[in-house]
């Protein structure tokens, strides 16, 4: 499933709503966005696999993007952001979508990756033994699980496990569509990835 969301809100509030706390987990930060009003494109693109919340797939040209091109990287929304809750909400990825598409301040809850960097021989593991999820449109693959294979032993050597929640965005050097990132994984002896790894 992958969501673009469109529009802002049409009409103001009589008054700047109060927006109530989030409270912060470990490895959570709190983004700040105030968009202004009418119906440009917002140009956010989300990617609503997950039952709890929602991936940044993309920054398309529009309100988000306007917002980001002067503001430093901490206080921007990226791609590859996890944001799992807003203005004090937290639960399904329907319930945050909904609020983002009712209020134009979000006081987003945003969980940051970092980027693993995996090379393995194909030949000694022919498999992955991942469980694999993605949208037709979507830029990733949610690893949904991990069972035996390549990843499984690939983490019994790592300090930094690869684990469900997990997305991969480049296989042998390609970036794209999920489409072309499987393709990119076929009838090959060696797989460099890039998985977007969130503690």
């Amino acid at each position: 499933r992958l969501a673009t969301s469109s529009s802002a809100p049409a009409a103001a509030p009589a008054a700047v709503p109060a927006i109530p706390p989030n409270e912060l987990g470990p490895g959570e930060i709190e983004v700040r966005i105030e968009l202004p009003l009418g119906g440009t494109a917002l140009g956010l693109n989300l990617d609503a696999l997950e039952d709890k919340r929602a991936f940044v797939d993309g920054i398309m040209p529009g309100l988000v993007k306007t917002w980001n091109s002067d503001r430093p990287p901490e206080q921007q929304i990226a791609p590859g952001d996890s944001i799992v809750g807003i203005n004090g909400l937290r639960g399904s990825t329907s319930l945050l979508m909904s609020e983002m598409r009712l209020n134009y301040i979000w006081h987003l809850v945003v969980r940051r990756p970092v980027e693993l960097k995996l090379s393995l021989d194909c030949e000694q593991s022919p498999t992955l033994g991942l469980g694999l999820q993605y949208s037709p449109n979507g830029a990733s693959l949610l690893i949904s699980s991990v069972a035996d294979g390549a990843i499984r032993r690939w983490n019994e050597r790592s300090a930094v496990q690869v684990r469900p929640g997990d997305r991969i965005v480049e296989v042998n050097g390609q970036r794209g569509t999920s489409k072309q990132l499987l393709e990119a994984a076929s009838n090959v002896d060696f797989l460099d990835l890039v998985i977007l790894h969130f503690d």
